[in-house]
């Protein structure tokens, strides 16, 4: 004997506030079709909800009323405290739009409280083939039709062509998601949102996302990166109608790889400037550099960086020689400092003067390339120089 799955719902009058019991005041109970038997769990459960409000619709449109359910996971989807899910399979997100016309609350109550389970354990070999199914046809997510050139009909024949899609299609109509969709590379990013995956018009969608076969995913690409409008702007346009695995790789490598993306991207944002740690001892950081040529002549200019002590030599060359040697006068007069800060000069960065440092122990540091400010205090000695010459 073929095996038939019924639906179940019933509507019972309560007396708020009182001790009356719950008095019921219809039944409703019908078969599943055989499409419908495929259906996942959830769906069916959900399908069982939408009988029943369209069962008694003269009951209750108008009207509050209580809808109890004995699965869980409806009262997340149907209920109004967190919404939709995003990526819920179209056909709860059509469900939940129908339901959103009636003024309810939804509850949860175990299977063994809910006096409508008895309905659907009833044994019966007759289907009804006259069901009286709920058209949704005005929410169909699929646009039929479309003013574009990719419209679903070229979707549909090239969503059975493809060897990828067409065996998620397969398998999403079926309920048959075998062990090579967990192996093959290619199928796993779809066995991952396997429940969340649905078939309409053998169109594959992912949440209201369509999923692209392979063949149209250049084409779309170039559509959509044709205003150059940069990497995010389009990941954010592609989120809101289109989908297949690494379409975000794709995307960005299409806007690393354009001249015009690249020119028109802002700049990244700038360092933050971070001052130079007040030393606790005079003599401590030395900042040095070299002022020239100035009236033909060049100057050595050395700054303490806690009394703002000046030192300033004429030279006749910018060597490290040069640095060595009147920076060893100073040395012999104030004693060897913990760290000497310069730019990045070629005497400051050779062998020779790092060799010179790494004898006395003294560390060296450098501003940031192509940026005098860092090396602030020498700077401004040189300023001061300048205004005493």
């Amino acid at each position: 004997m073929k095996k038939f799955v019924s639906l179940d719902s019933n509507i019972v009058m309560s007396f708020p506030d009182s001790n009356v019991p719950e008095r019921p005041i219809a039944y409703a109970s019908r078969v599943l079709s055989n499409s419908e038997c495929k259906f996942p769990q959830i769906e069916k459960e959900g399908l069982a909800i939408i009988f029943g409000v369209q069962k008694f619709y003269d009951y209750l449109y108008g009207r509050k009323f209580t809808l109890v359910t004995d699965h869980k996971p409806l009262i997340h989807i149907f209920g109004e405290k967190k919404g939709i899910p995003i990526y819920a399979a179209n056909r709860l997100q059509r469900w939940a739009y129908v339901l959103s016309s009636f003024d309810f609350e939804i509850k949860y109550i175990k299977s063994e409280g809910n006096t409508a389970d008895f309905l659907s354990r009833i044994k019966t070999n007759q289907c009804n083939n006259n069901i009286n199914e709920y058209d949704d046809a005005h929410i169909n997510f699929i646009h039929e039709q479309s003013p574009f050139p990719l419209d679903w009909h070229k979707i549909k024949i090239e969503t059975k062509r493809d060897p990828i899609t067409s065996r998620v299609l397969h398998a999403t109509k079926t309920g048959s998601w075998s062990n090579d969709f967990s192996i093959n590379s290619e199928l796993n990013s779809y066995n991952t949102r396997k429940i969340e995956i649905t078939a309409e018009q053998d169109c594959l969608f992912w949440g209201y996302r369509v999923i692209i076969p392979t063949k149209f995913r250049k084409s779309i690409l170039t559509e959509l990166h044709s205003c150059h409008i940069g990497m995010s702007s389009m990941k954010s346009i592609a989120r809101s109608y289109f989908w297949w695995p690494s379409i975000d790789k794709e995307i960005e490598d299409m806007a690393r790889n354009c001249n015009e993306c690249i020119n028109a991207r802002p700049n990244p944002p700038k360092s933050v400037l971070t001052p130079w740690k007040w030393p606790q001892r005079q003599w401590t950081r030395v900042h040095c550099d070299f002022l020239g040529p100035y009236k033909n002549k060049t100057f050595l200019i050395i700054v303490d960086a806690t009394t703002k002590w000046l030192e300033v030599f004429q030279v006749n060359s910018m060597t490290a020689q040069t640095v060595i040697t009147k920076l060893s006068e100073l040395i012999a007069r104030f004693g060897i400092p913990r760290t000497i800060t310069t730019d990045n000069a070629k005497c400051f960065n050779g062998d020779e003067f790092q060799s010179y440092c790494k004898t006395l122990g003294i560390r060296h540091l450098t501003g940031a390339p192509f940026h005098p400010a860092s090396n602030g205090f020498a700077e401004s000695g040189k300023y001061c120089t300048l205004n005493h010459k």
